[in-house]
C-alpha cells in the first residue's frame, strides 16, 4: 500500500491513549471519593432509612456520568457498562443499598485510575510520534530569519537549526558543521558528526553549533512522517493471535451470561431464595465483562509497533509481528547494513602516460555530482570547464558519454566487457575508465564497516537466529574482510537479483526456516518479496518507503530488537489473556458459592486492566 494513501480504518490504540493526555482527572477523582465516602458512611448506619438515603446520594453522584457515557459510548463499552450497571442494580433492588453504592463508587474510581494510566501511556506514545520541531527558523530571500510553523516548510526552503533545536524536515546542510543526536529517530546510532553536503533527518537534535540547511522535501514527506503513517496504519490491523483471542473474547460474555441464568434458575428453584441467587448472579455479571481483554489484546501489539518505530523500524501491518517473532534466519546486503554508505578510494591503476589526477577528473566528469553514495566519491574531482555530453546511464553498471568529442565509458568490469573493451590484464577492479575503447585506468573503492557490526550480528544469535548470511555485489577478495569482521556464517559475492532469490528460497527450505532479508528496494525488490520478512533498507539519500511492508532505518541491531519486541508482545498477549481468564474463572467460582460480591469483583477486574496498561508501558521502555 502506498504510504501517502494510508487511511485509518478504525480508531487506533494511539488515538485512544492520547485522548487521556491532559484530561483533568481531578474532578472525576473528587466525585468518586465523595461517592465512596457516602457509600462507606451508609454501611455504618444501622438505621435503614439513613443508610438508604446516603446510598442513593452516592449512587446519583457516581452514576450520573456513567449513565451519560453509556448512552454516548462505543458498542463494546456499552455491553460492559450494561453488565456492570445491571450487577450494581441487583443488590440495590434487593435492599442491599450500601453494597450497590460501594460498587458504583468503586466503578467510578476505577475509571479514573484506568484513565490516569492511559494518560501516562499516551504521553509515551506521543513522545515517539511527535519527534519533529513545531517551529522552524526560515531564512527568506533577503537572508532574514523568521519563525514559522514547520508544516509550512517546502522543498528548497532554507532554514537554520540552532543549538539544542530539533531538525524540522529532511534537509541538506549547506553551511556549517555540528553534532547531531539521532536517538529520537532511530536508536542504532545516537551521535553523528555532519557538515556541509551531508543530509540530516527530521527529528535529529543539534547538539553543537548552528547550521544552515536546505529542505529536500515538504514537511509531510520527511522519512519520520512516513514511518508514523506506516505505524498508524499497522495498528489498525490485527495479528493472527489477536484475532483468535478477540474472537474468544467476543463469545465469552454470552457464555458467562448463560451460566448466570443457569445459576439463577437452579439456585432459585432449589432453595426458593431468589434474592440470594440474584446476589450470586451480580458477581457473575462483572465476571462476564470483557473490558480487560478488549483493552489488553490489541494494546500489546500496537505499542510494539510504535516501539519498533522508535528503534528505526516501521511495519505496515501488525500481522508481520507474528512473522518477525518467528525469524530464525537472516540474510542482508553488506552495503548500508554492515557498512556506513560512505565510500573512499582504496586503490588506483593508471595506464602508461595517464596521470592519476587526470583519471580521477574524468571519473568525476562522468559520474560525479549525483546523489548516489558511490558517485559522491568523485564529485570533488569534477572540472567545471569539462562537460559530459550524450550521457547514457545504465543503473548498477555504468555510464557512457562523450567529453570533448572523445568517447568515454565509466563502469564495472562486466559492463566494460559488454562494451567490447578487454580488461583481462587488470581484472578485479570495481570501476574502469576507458577512452575510445582503450583502458585509461581502474580503481577500487570501499565502504567503511560500521562500528560494532560483530556485536550487532551477535545480538541476532542471542535471540535464537540460527543462520546469518551476507550478500554483496563485491568480489570475494573485496568482501572477505568485511565478512570475517561481521561474524556471519557465510557470504555470497558478485550476487545479482536471481542469485538473491535463489539463495533465499534455499534458506527458507532449510528445516522450514523463517527467513528475513534486509536490502535496498533498488536492486533487491525480488528478494524482499520472496523472503518471509522482506525489509526495505532506508538510507538518507533515498528512503524507498513508498511501497514498503517493513522498513528499516538503522542497522542489524534494529532487527534483533524487533524480533525480541515481537516475541515479548505476542507473549504478553497470551499471558494476559490466560491469566485474565483464570482470574475471571476464580471470580465466577467464588460468586457461585456466594463468596464474592459485586464490589470486590469490580476491584479485581480493574486491577486486570491496569496490569495490562502497565505491562504495555513496559514494552515501550524496552
Amino acid at each position: 500500500m502506498k504510504v501517502k494513501n494510508m487511511v485509518r480504518s478504525k480508531q487506533t490504540t494511539y488515538s485512544k491513549m492520547i485522548l487521556h493526555i491532559g484530561k483533568n482527572q481531578k474532578k472525576s477523582l473528587l466525585v468518586g471519593l465523595v461517592a465512596l465516602a457516602l457509600a462507606i458512611i451508609a454501611t455504618l448506619f444501622n438505621n435503614a432509612v439513613l443508610s438508604c438515603i446516603f446510598s442513593i446520594l452516592s449512587l446519583i453522584i457516581a452514576g450520573a456520568e456513567v449513565m451519560f457515557k453509556l448512552v454516548k459510548g462505543t458498542k463494546d463499552a456499552k455491553l460492559d457498562t450494561i453488565l456492570i450497571i445491571a450487577a450494581i442494580l441487583i443488590p440495590f433492588c434487593l435492599g442491599e443499598f450500601s453494597v450497590a453504592a460501594l460498587a458504583m463508587s468503586i466503578y467510578k474510581l476505577s475509571a479514573v485510575v484506568i484513565g490516569f494510566v492511559m494518560g501516562l501511556l499516551g504521553k509515551d506514545l506521543k513522545a515517539i510520534v511527535d519527534v519533529t520541531s513545531k517551529y522552524a527558523n526560515l531564512i527568506d530571500s533577503q537572508s532574514n530569519i523568521r519563525v514559522v510553523a514547520s508544516e509550512e516548510l517546502r522543498s528548497g526552503d532554507k532554514f537554520m537549526v540552532k543549538t539544542n533545536e530539533v531538525v524540522p524536515v529532511d534537509a541538506i546542510i549547506t553551511e556549517g558543521f555540528s553534532e547531531f543526536n539521532t536517538l529520537r529517530v532511530h536508536a542504532s546510532n545516537t551521535e553523528v558528526s555532519l557538515s556541509a553536503g551531508d543530509k540530516v533527518l527530521a527529528g535529529y537534535i543539534n547538539t553543537g553549533s548552528s547550521v544552515t540547511c536546505t529542505a529536500v522535501c515538504n514537511f509531510d514527506d520527511s522519512i519520520v512522517m512516513d514511518f508514523n503513517r506506516m505505524a498508524d496504519m499497522a495498528e489498525s490491523t490485527s495479528t493472527i493471535g489477536e484475532k483468535r483471542f478477540l474472537q474468544i473474547a467476543r463469545w465469552y460474555p454470552l457464555g458467562v451470561l448463560a451460566l448466570a441464568i443457569i445459576v439463577l434458575l437452579i439456585s432459585g428453584l432449589s432453595s426458593g431464595i431468589w434474592g440470594s441467587a440474584m446476589l450470586k448472579v451480580s458477581a457473575l455479571l462483572v465476571a462476564a465483562t470483557s473490558g480487560s481483554f478488549i483493552v489488553a489484546v490489541p494494546l500489546f501489539t500496537s505499542v510494539a509497533v510504535w516501539s519498533l518505530k522508535k528503534k528505526g523500524m516501521a511495519v505496515s501491518s501488525t500481522e508481520l509481528l507474528d512473522e518477525i517473532a518467528d525469524i530464525n534466519c537472516v540474510a542482508f546486503e553488506k552495503d548500508g547494513v554492515l557498512t556506513d554508505g560512505v565510500y573512499k578510494i582504496s586503490g588506483v591503476y593508471t595506464a602508461e602516460g595517464i596521470a592519476e589526477n587526470d583519471l580521477l577528473m574524468i571519473a568525476g566528469v562522468c559520474v560525479g555530482g549525483r546523489a548516489h553514495p558511490v558517485s559522491r566519491i568523485f564529485t570533488q574531482y569534477m572540472n567545471e570547464y569539462l562537460t559530459a555530453e550524450n550521457v547514457m546511464e545504465f543503473p548498477g553498471k555504468g555510464v557512457e558519454c562523450t567529453i570533448m568529442n572523445k568517447s568515454f565509458i565509466c563502469g564495472t568490469e562486466e559492463f566494460v566487457k559488454e562494451c567490447g573493451v578487454d580488461v583481462s590484464e587488470i581484472p578485479g577492479y570495481r570501476l574502469y575508465i576507458t577512452i575510445d575503447n582503450v583502458v585509461m585506468g581502474a580503481l577500487n573503492y570501499e565502504d567503511a564497516i560500521s562500528a560494532g557490526v560483530a556485536a550487532d550480528v551477535e545480538s541476532l544469535r542471542k535471540i535464537g537466529v540460527e543462520k546469518v548470511v551476507m550478500f554483496t555485489k563485491d568480489t570475494a577478495e573485496a568482501a572477505k574482510d568485511v565478512f570475517e569482521m561481521s561474524g556471519a556464517d557465510e557470504y555470497l559475492e558478485n550476487i545479482d537479483a536471481f542469485s538473491r532469490v535463489e539463495k533465499i528460497n534455499s534458506l527458507k527450505q532449510e528445516e522450514d526456516a523463517t527467513c528475513a532479508y534486509i536490502g535496498a528496494v533498488l536492486g533487491g525488490e525480488q528478494a524482499i518479496n520472496e523472503a518471509d520478512v522482506g525489509i526495505s533498507l532506508i538510507n538518507k539519500e533515498e528512503n524507498g518507503l513508498e511501497y514498503s511492508k517493513v522498513a528499516l532505518l538503522g542497522k542489524v541491531k534494529s532487527l534483533s530488537d524487533a524480533i525480541e519486541l515481537a516475541r515479548i508482545a505476542n507473549g504478553k498477549v497470551e499471558v494476559h489473556f490466560y491469566c485474565a481468564c483464570a482470574v475471571k474463572i476464580i471470580i465466577t467460582l467464588l460468586g457461585l458459592f456466594g463468596a464474592m460480591n459485586v464490589a470486590a469483583a469490580l476491584v479485581i477486574d480493574t486491577l486486570l486492566t491496569v496490569a495490562a496498561l502497565i505491562s504495555a508501558k513496559d514494552i515501550l521502555n524496552k
